[in-house]
């Protein structure tokens, strides 16, 4: 795939290719892999997911092996979780869409509503982020104190150089 990939061609044929007719419009540092990745392909990013993984694992493993146990433990009981609900809901809309009247269907379909209901609560409290977890992890101080716009208000901004130009707030990342 690396091979396919070629520097664009000048738009005046007799332009030479390190040259551009407007410096200003040079792309930006942080363009310089954008066209290989819009040729990226969906069996080339399958290929490099499962190496991606293991290395972002190792990563968290080698920060935190306690966090990273927790992460990984809660994640797998909260898809468990969601397939519980999903099965319970099965049940909700089986005993709702059976023959008979109404006020039975609904009383027969409670537990599994119920079921369904404590699965989702669970499912919940499994997903919840805690900011002081959260301002452990890098960057997270920041998140934590709201700097991103979180519970705590948006985030700080500053003045750009114009400013009378209407978008001249820009917030910082």
């Amino acid at each position: 795939m690396a091979g396919a990939i070629r520097p664009r061609p000048p738009s005046d044929p007799e332009e030479p290719a390190g040259e551009t007719a407007l410096p200003g419009l040079v792309d930006p540092h942080w363009m310089h892999r954008a066209t290989e990745l819009a040729h990226t392909g969906f069996w080339s990013v399958a290929r490099r997911l499962p190496a991606l993984i293991r290395e972002a694992i190792s990563l968290a493993w080698a920060t935190s092996r306690r966090d990273t146990a927790a992460s990984l433990g809660l994640n797998v009981a909260a898809g468990v979780l969601t397939t519980l609900g999903l099965l319970a809901t099965t049940g909700v809309l089986h005993q709702l869409f059976a023959a008979g009247p109404t006020p039975e269907r609904i009383r027969a379909a409670l537990p599994a509503l119920a079921v369904a209901a404590a699965a989702v609560a669970g499912r919940g409290a499994l997903t919840i982020d805690h900011p002081p977890a959260a301002a452990a992890l890098p960057g997270g101080r920041r998140r934590a104190r709201g700097g991103d716009g979180g519970a705590d208000g948006p985030p700080p901004a500053r003045r750009l150089a114009r400013p009378d130009h209407p978008a001249a707030t820009q917030v910082d990342a």
